[in-house]
């Protein structure tokens, strides 16, 4: 299975927050599916250094559904734009 990544964005840690989220679009070249990938993962200074990670996958219109997560959908927003500028310029 071959799938063509690009990363959207991401969240680095901070003094705040030991937590760190990667959003990618995902083109699965072999199913011909496009979607959005959440990737974090959480380390947990209070328990031990636990590291709590995992993924989720979203079709496009789902995440473009749900609230929140703006600049990756900005960054979305304008790869999804750029695919089709050259009807937007006609």
């Amino acid at each position: 299975m071959t799938q063509l990544r690009r990363q959207l964005h991401q969240t680095s840690p901070s003094s705040d927050s030991n937590s760190q989220d990667h959003w990618f679009l995902v083109f699965d070249t072999d199913r011909c599916l496009l979607h959005v990938e959440h990737v974090w993962e959480n380390v947990e200074a209070r328990r031990g250094g636990a590291l709590y990670q995992g993924s989720v996958r979203l079709e496009l219109g789902e995440f473009l559904k749900q609230s929140g997560n703006d600049p990756v959908k900005r960054e979305l927003e304008r790869v999804l734009t750029g695919v089709f500028e050259e009807q937007l310029s006609a």
